[in-house]
């Protein structure tokens, strides 16, 4: 990507500009685009046109139309007589001040963990501390209690007349505390939380501190100091293997990862309460990895555990949240009920959905199922898609977006989505409710709402400022066919994507702003019907209800993918920029729609072909969702002005070529006059300019679907048909991953298994759960091995990058140090990569240790 200069930045105005158009003060929310009044201004049809109305553009950075030469001729350009039923809609929306800010999180989160620790801090935002009283509250039960209360009494682990556990007072090292500690939690897990009889499932307390444990990230490991090993429906080793050609004690692999453990305990030493806030953080990086790799977690619990106390660390979709410490030894009752709390073999008690179940052979997930209603409310059960992969947002905090792909007892297949949605925000169900006639929109079959509450995982009465309730709502949808990614021709791609603009536009009459068009969001149409596309995934939508009014703004902010993101949003995240933030519009998701078919275009060589995994940051795509959003936004604006080009793969012939460029000058000029406007401190002349664009809402959606419609159209006369219609295949999502990095679902793996395998339990050795003292994985390059190219090692496609190095260890040098040698402490947190991953870290690869935002509320 060619250097450009300081001042084209579309995220700053030039010295110049700024002694004219720099606002001596933001204006209020009420401001910002206009007067708010219940009735909008009067629909005026003869105001200037758009590029009559502003000033030729420069290279300053400021977004501003191209010269009359350089413009795209519309293919049509209708004249409105009258408001169309799309422009009265739109004018529904005018009245709208700001939407909801954007914060990042960490869906994409690469480089050392000190990085991901920033970025995890910065998405969970303000921890609590909460009572310690509220750990004597949960888990409890008549049984368990008296269980513990025997435990207590008989057990040489605890003198009940000194009231002390068999642990030192006082240590130099944390690795003192190791043994005792690992003692007491076995002998707990072998006493009160045993068990229950005739329960074949496993929990067994693993020693990991010198265990490193793979992160779904490439290069990444981190080392939690104890570990609750897990088997059962929800929890899988990570790494296959087959009983019928080795046997369990005699199989090299790692057995204990974050895809089979319930909880994690870190052990530090006493350090005061400045340490206290690193210790959550460290926890935050232990648990988003559960989270990922347990796609079925509601939430996720830790113990900090030191000399003489222990403390709890909650995560959830709402956030984090840590309690005061108590005392080892003068509670040790409620100690021991949160060790079978953390261990239980109940998965609701744990953090598990027990409506997502697996089946386990020979450690590994090889089926699954769902639960939820059907049309009717009655309770329906659904296949899992095992062998496709599915979406997952990889984040703690937010709406948690999964997708599951799966089928019906009548084989018909089905999208299943849960997604939790926060308090203060209207309800994907509302959404869907008034788009249930629209063409354009997956139609629903059913939706449960209320699955769970965060509120409910926390204390009674829990209040803090930046806490807001979020409602798992669980929706099934009739599958069409599978995502843009999924094209089988070039034709039924840009056919899909302009039928899915049509329903964009379907929707937006009935009051519906989509605000997350993205290549998943789109979905190839394969049944009956003259639609070749539609858009799905409206619980980000922003909804005029027929009850009317404006919507509310929501309580807690939005996240999104930035390499759809139109330039306004991305400037949106820094401050004083001396432009007014405008509410996200039909302009920004027309605005997604072309870095929609850019990244079609640039991160495919073929159907079927994405561009491989690499490390060239300066791509044109890996520019858009790897920097900081200023970049960003001047890597875009770049891209749209001219300034950068970079050739498309030979697969995409002229009509394609053609298409890209047309929708690229449009789309510039569209985005350059609501730069301008942006920049307006007059908000009358503001909200006046905003109606003048406005008003041609009709012909900016028409000009666009007949750029799509020519391609089409030149493509056919080439001899390249759409493909016959067919039975929906499965769809198909994936999920944003930065450059080398793994799959990040954890059941998207090829399993490979025989039937009539062994029984889980029968490999266990009379139900013991045994694991080596240093596990690790034979097909995972251990830190300090030497490596080489080679074609043998390919890591996962992303068609956001461009081709890079593949690695292999090798063999001589392989195993010659597992495990390094110093135990991680708080103050000083050690990661293993290798030294390639180090470098394509420092050069920038792999989106060099930053985070991918994505969409979130309204």
């Amino acid at each position: 990507m060619p250097a450009l200069p300081p001042h084209a930045d579309p995220g700053g105005l030039t010295p110049e500009h700024a002694t004219t158009s720099q606002p001596h003060s933001l204006p209020d929310v009420a401001e910002t685009q206009g007067p708010l009044t219940t009735e909008p201004p009067a629909l005026a049809m003869n105001e200037n046109s758009l590029h009559g109305a502003s000033p030729e553009g420069s290279h300053d950075g400021t977004l501003s139309p191209r010269p009359a030469s350089e413009k795209p001729e519309p293919p049509c350009s209708p004249v409105i007589d009258s408001p169309s039923e799309l422009r009265k809609s739109q004018l529904m929306f005018e009245s709208m001040g700001v939407c909801t800010p954007f914060k990042d999180d960490s869906h994409i989160s690469t480089g050392k963990i000190a990085n991901q620790k920033i970025i995890l801090s910065a998405e969970l935002g303000p921890i609590p501390e909460v009572k310690n009283t509220w750990l004597h509250t949960i888990y409890r039960s008549e049984v368990l209690d008296k269980s513990i209360d025997d435990f207590l009494r008989d057990s040489p682990l605890y003198d009940s007349v000194k009231k002390r556990w068999d642990v030192p007072e006082t240590v130099v090292k944390e690795e003192e505390m190791y043994k005792p500690l690992m003692k007491i939690i076995k002998a707990i897990l072998e006493g009160p939380g045993k068990a229950p009889p005739g329960c074949s499932d496993i929990r067994e307390a693993v020693d990991t501190h010198d265990a490193w444990l793979t992160h779904s990230e490439t290069g990444t490991k981190t080392r939690p100091d104890i570990a609750i090993a897990a088997a059962g429906p929800s929890f899988e080793e990570p790494t296959s293997w087959s009983s019928k050609t080795e046997t369990w004690a005699d199989a090299k692999i790692k057995r204990v990862g974050f895809s089979n453990i319930a909880s994690v305990f870190d052990v530090k030493r006493n350090k005061g309460r400045d340490k206290e806030m690193e210790q959550v953080e460290q926890g935050a990086i232990y648990n988003r990895q559960i989270f990922i790799h347990q796609p079925n977690r509601l939430y996720a619990r830790s113990l900090i555990l030191t000399e003489n106390r222990y403390q709890g660390l909650h995560y959830c979709r709402s956030g984090a949240f840590y309690t005061e410490y108590l005392d080892l030894h003068l509670y040790p009752a409620t100690f021991v009920r949160l060790v079978c709390g953390l261990s239980s073999y109940d998965e609701r008690d744990v953090g598990l959905d027990t409506n997502i179940q697996w089946k386990i052979e020979d450690g590994r997930k090889t089926s699954g199922t769902i639960s939820t209603v059907d049309a009717n409310g009655e309770k329906a059960v659904y296949s899992i898609e095992m062998n496709k992969p599915s979406f997952i947002r990889h984040a703690i905090r937010g709406q948690g977006t999964m997708y599951w792909d799966a089928k019906g007892s009548d084989g018909a297949r089905v999208l299943i989505k849960d997604s939790w949605q926060a308090d203060g925000r209207t309800r994907e169900s509302v959404i869907l409710d008034q788009a249930a006639n629209v063409d354009g929109a997956v139609k629903v079959i059913a939706l449960e709402d209320n699955l769970a509450h965060t509120r409910d995982f926390r204390p009674a009465n829990f209040e803090f400022e930046d806490f807001v309730n979020r409602t798992l709502a669980r929706v099934t949808l009739a599958c069409p066919g599978p995502s843009l990614a999924h094209f089988s021709s070039r034709v039924e791609a840009f056919a899909a994507i302009r039928d899915s603009i049509k329903g964009h536009r379907d929707l937006l009459i009935k009051q519906i702003l989509h605000r997350n068009i993205t290549m998943e969001t789109i979905l190839i149409v394969k049944g009956e019907g003259s639609s070749r596309g539609v858009v799905f995934d409206l619980d980000m939508a922003l909804c005029i209800t027929i009850r009317g009014g404006r919507p509310p703004l929501a309580l807690t902010h939005r996240t999104g993918s930035t390499i759809y993101m139109p330039i306004s949003m991305l400037r949106s995240y820094k401050e004083k920029l001396f432009r007014i933030k405008l509410a996200q519009d039909y302009l920004d998701d027309l605005e997604s729609y072309y870095y929609v078919l850019s990244k079609l275009m640039m991160g495919f060589e073929g159907v079927g072909k994405p561009v491989p995994a690499g490390d060239d940051e300066c791509s044109v795509l890996g520019g858009w969702e790897g920097p900081p959003h200023y970049l960003i936004a001047r890597n875009k604006y770049s891209y749209l002005r001219g300034l950068i080009i970079e050739p498309f793969p030979e697969f995409w012939t002229p009509p394609c070529t053609k298409l890209n460029e047309k929708f690229q000058k449009y789309m510039f000029d569209l985005a350059a006059e609501k730069d301008l406007i942006s920049q307006m401190k007059d908000p009358k002349e503001r909200g006046r300019r905003l109606h003048n664009l406005y008003n041609k809402i009709d012909s900016h959606y028409e000009t666009i679907i007949a750029y799509f419609d020519e391609a089409v159209e030149a493509l056919e006369k080439a001899g390249e048909i759409l493909p016959p219609q067919a039975s929906p295949a499965p769809t198909v999502t994936f999920s944003p991953l930065p450059s080398l990095a793994t799959s990040l679902n954890p059941f998207s793996q090829a399993h490979g298994l025989a039937t009539g395998s062994v029984p889980h339990l029968t490999l266990y050795g009379n139900g013991q759960f045994q694991f080596p003292a240093v596990p690790f994985n034979t097909s995972t390059p251990p830190p300090g091995s030497r490596l080489r190219n080679t074609k043998l090692a390919r890591l996962p496609p992303s068609p956001s990058m461009r081709p890079g190095k593949v690695y292999e260890a090798v063999p001589p040098f392989f195993g010659k140090r597992l495990v390094a040698g110093q135990k991680r402490t708080s103050e000083d947190v050690e990661d293993v990569e290798d030294n390639t991953s180090k470098r394509n870290r420092r050069s920038g690869a792999g989106i060099g240790g930053g985070s991918l935002p994505t969409l979130d509320e309204e």
